[in-house]
């Protein structure tokens, strides 16, 4: 009886010794992980509520505790996630697998960031091609590190990029001229490039920057020139503060590219991205 029990005693820390827990940082990136891990095992989030920016986020108690808790972190860069070098430092195991994705992923299109403290804008899931790309490198990390798993994970990788390219359905025909789209958040510009809006660009409005008169008419002045065909805000953005710039001259879309509104599950990237794509096309009536 006595070596049926160390048996089994063994066998149950055999089990966990091997185990692997995963993070990440916020629903688009969670998505993506859960779904290569499909099968296999649930990732923790870091970020679970909505706030106001990545760019000067501090962490909560509980999100903390995920950090240290975790062996793979996936994130995408320090430019977003500011506060995951610190932690990384100071919370983090010694040896946790860190997995920035906008550096360790291959062969990713990325594009020039509009804010003038930004080299890069690092909002590259808005683009389903970076997307599989990262689908790939979430699956090759953690078949190094789960290797019993790596049939699961590679099969799931590959089922969910033949998912994600069902969205080149809502790519436009090439045309000289398409509706012009304008963004109130800078990380749009992939999604516009991807689906084919030639003319449309996004601008940087934060309600904390409209300080006064002066940079309410420049918006202003700037959308009289462009003459954007729709526009997308904050959810968050006050009708007061839209009406100032807009003067309701604009047909509105209230989405955000973080996706907080949405489930975290594993589709929730699709429906993150699905949502976005239609609610374009259809305020530009296309």
């Amino acid at each position: 009886m006595k070596y049926i029990f160390l048996f089994f005693l063994f066998v149950s820390w055999n089990l966990t010794a091997h185990a692997i827990t995963v993070a990440a940082t916020f629903p688009p990136i969670y998505s993506l992980v859960s779904s290569v891990m499909l099968n296999v095992d649930t990732p923790l989030l870091i970020n679970q509520k909505a706030h106001l920016s990545h760019h000067t986020y501090e962490l909560k108690t509980s999100e903390a505790k995920i950090i240290r808790k975790a062996d793979i972190i996936f994130w995408v860069s320090p430019e977003l996630e500011t506060y995951m070098p610190k932690a990384l430092k100071n919370i983090a195991k010694k040896d946790v697998i860190s997995v920035p994705l906008i550096e360790k992923t291959k062969d990713l299109k990325i594009l020039p960031s509009l804010r003038k403290n930004q080299r890069q804008d690092v909002h590259i899931w808005l683009d389903p091609n970076n997307a599989e790309k990262m689908v790939d490198e979430i699956a090759s990390v953690l078949s190094s590190y789960d290797p019993k798993n790596k049939k699961t994970y590679l099969e799931n990788a590959q089922n969910f990029k033949k998912i994600i390219s069902t969205l080149k359905e809502n790519q436009l025909s090439a045309q000289e001229n398409t509706p012009t789209i304008i963004s109130f958040h800078d990380g749009y510009q992939y999604l516009f490039e991807y689906m084919g809006l030639k003319g449309s660009s996004s601008l940087i409005v934060d309600e904390e920057t409209l300080t006064g008169p002066k940079s309410m008419e420049k918006i202003k002045n700037n959308l009289i020139q462009k003459k954007p065909m729709c526009l997308i805000v904050n959810p968050n953005m006050k009708k007061k503060t839209l009406q100032l710039l807009t003067n309701n001259q604009y047909k509105v879309i209230r989405t955000e590219p973080m996706g907080w509104s949405y489930k975290n599950k594993p589709p929730h990237y699709m429906t993150l991205m699905r949502r976005t794509m239609r609610y374009i096309k259809n305020c530009l009536e296309l």
